[in-house]
């Protein structure tokens, strides 16, 4: 695969065809639509981890590209909801259910969870923070490249609620 750069998305394709659509199919796999036709799609992060939100290629099942994404966040709210179940579906995702301690060592954020998988610890670095998706689910990311996902901060008890306060942007 050739070298991209940034400069290559400039002018996307989600930028010169608006027409583009995302949407999930019956069995939850990415459904592109453009031009009239309907491609199985997969997400490919192009600069990883650097600008999570932004630059990404859609491929068809042959790895051939379908169209490339600039923005995320200029999605219509539908195509953005599926573009967010795709990216995690082609991730390795641990869901949080507990958070046990969170603590700053050296260059690292110490984090200890519990998880569908059970007890878990992993390591962030201190200028990583949770994101936040636009289904609500906030994201964590290990210095190992795993996904933490933390479905809704609400269903967390209390003392996971106050320890992941002074780290995300939490509502009420």
């Amino acid at each position: 695969m050739p070298h991209l750069t940034k400069e290559d998305f400039k002018l996307s394709e989600i930028q010169k065809t608006p027409r583009l659509q995302l949407k999930l199919g019956k069995q939850k796999e990415l459904i592109a639509k453009k031009d009239g036709k309907e491609y199985r799609a997969n997400v490919k992060l192009c600069f990883p981890w650097s600008q999570q939100e932004r630059f990404y290629v859609l491929q068809n099942e042959k790895g051939e590209e379908i169209a490339s994404i600039d923005d995320a966040n200029s999605l219509d709210q539908n195509s953005r909801r599926a573009f967010d179940h795709a990216l995690i579906e082609e991730s390795f995702v641990i869901d949080v259910t507990r958070i046990d301690e969170i603590k700053d060592d050296y260059e690292l954020r110490l984090w200890e969870v519990k998880s569908v998988l059970g007890l878990r610890r992993f390591q962030t670095k201190l200028d990583e923070w949770p994101q936040r998706l636009s289904n609500g689910d906030l994201i964590v990311r290990d210095v190992s490249g795993d996904i933490y996902r933390i479905r809704s901060e609400t269903a967390l008890d209390k003392k996971s609620q106050k320890l992941l306060w002074a780290y995300a942007d939490l509502e009420g």
